[in-house]
């Protein structure tokens, strides 16, 4: 019989992750969330976006660190961060410069208060760029994307509601016989119940 126990978990937080997408999606307040890493031939090799907080109220602080993987050694690292509104226009824009970097991991962190500039609600990008001189002389960046999600603590809350088809329901022979043993083939029962224990 299969193993059910160590898969459970996993099953568990996959559907806790997709339900928590879906609710953000229909309130308006989705998690915060970053391009994955891109991976690069050097100085710069990767660039990840770690926000402090999932989503930001009017007037609070947007709080996130920019981690840039590097060539040990580098003389030279650059951090350029850019908030932009939702309309495209700046927002926010600061740089930050390393000099002979002796780790390979370059952790930038930085901060905006949100009560200024007449904010609203929405998504505002973020564009990070990481430039640097490796030890060669040579010089790249990585641009990536990120978004800081700003809500309004005070708005009405929206009413939800999940509607989740479930595939790849257990199939069954013209004698209305199981072609395959449910008890092997559970992921769609497992996963049908781990969403309704979330309810």
């Amino acid at each position: 019989m299969q193993d059910r126990t160590a898969a459970t978990p996993i099953r568990a937080a996959r559907a806790l992750a997709a339900l928590c997408a879906v609710a953000a999606l229909a309130s308006g307040l989705p998690a915060a969330s970053a391009a994955p890493p891109k991976a690069a031939d050097g100085p710069v090799y990767s660039v990840r976006v770690d926000n402090a907080a999932p989503s930001v109220p009017l007037k609070g602080k947007a709080a996130f660190t920019v981690v840039s993987r590097v060539e040990t050694g580098s003389p030279y690292v650059e951090v350029r961060v850019r908030v932009l509104r939702p309309s495209g226009k700046l927002f926010y824009q600061r740089t930050r410069v390393f000099n002979d970097v002796e780790s390979s991991t370059v952790p930038a962190q930085f901060d905006r208060d949100l009560t200024e500039g007449d904010l609203r609600a929405g998504r505002y990008p973020v564009e990070v760029r990481v430039r640097a001189r490796g030890t060669t002389g040579k010089v790249n960046e990585v641009v990536t994307q990120g978004r800081i999600l700003v809500y309004d603590p005070v708005a009405p809350r929206v009413p939800l509601a999940v509607v989740v088809r479930v595939a790849g329901a257990p199939a069954l022979d013209p004698d209305g016989r199981f072609v395959e043993d449910p008890a092997v083939t559970n992921g769609p029962l497992d996963a049908a119940q781990d969403l309704v224990a979330l309810a």
